[in-house]
């Protein structure tokens, strides 16, 4: 009589491991799926403001129209659709990080902005470097960088305007 119920107990112990060992394997799977679940979401809304933000600064002249540093709105770089407005683009690039973050609308990322001629040099306007914002290659910790690079005129040529949020 003995023998069975060390034996039920042994099977009964087994039983047991093995299901808390499932468990743990589910538990750290269900984790894992969660949060490569959570940074897609993530990219998918950072690509999403970055598109929103790149098109906006291109098409729109902003709000006001004639905006300047004390009573932008909304930021809008052109003078007309894909023709950037010089002077905006200057008070843009020398606008203060946190200010523009504020404009921009994206309290929880970081960003770069840069004009460069089509030979993948700089370009400048006024002796000025049309760039401003963190360029995520200068920081390690970057986790997520959404690049976006929109044809655009500028001083009648065309020209390339990069953006990239980061995280």
């Amino acid at each position: 009589m003995f023998r069975k119920a060390q034996a039920w107990s042994f099977d009964f112990m087994a039983s047991v491991i093995m299901f808390f060992m499932i468990l743990t394997v589910l538990f750290f799977t269900w984790e894992y799926t969660s949060l490569q679940s959570n940074d897609h979401v993530m990219f998918n809304d950072m690509e999403s403001s970055a598109l929103t933000l790149a098109d906006s600064m291109i098409r729109s002249r902003g709000f006001p129209r004639d905006w300047n540093g004390s009573n932008i709105q909304v930021l809008g770089l052109a003078s007309e659709e894909n023709v950037l407005n010089e002077t905006k683009m200057l008070m843009f690039v020398q606008m203060d990080y946190g200010d523009a973050k504020r404009i921009l609308g994206i309290p929880a990322y970081e960003f770069y902005f840069r004009i460069l001629h089509l030979n993948g040099t700089q370009a400048w306007a006024n002796n000025t470097e049309l760039l401003t914002g963190l360029d995520p290659t200068v920081f390690q910790n970057s986790t997520m960088v959404v690049p976006i690079e929109r044809c655009i005129l500028f001083d009648h040529s065309v020209a390339k305007l990069s953006f990239m949020l980061w995280r």
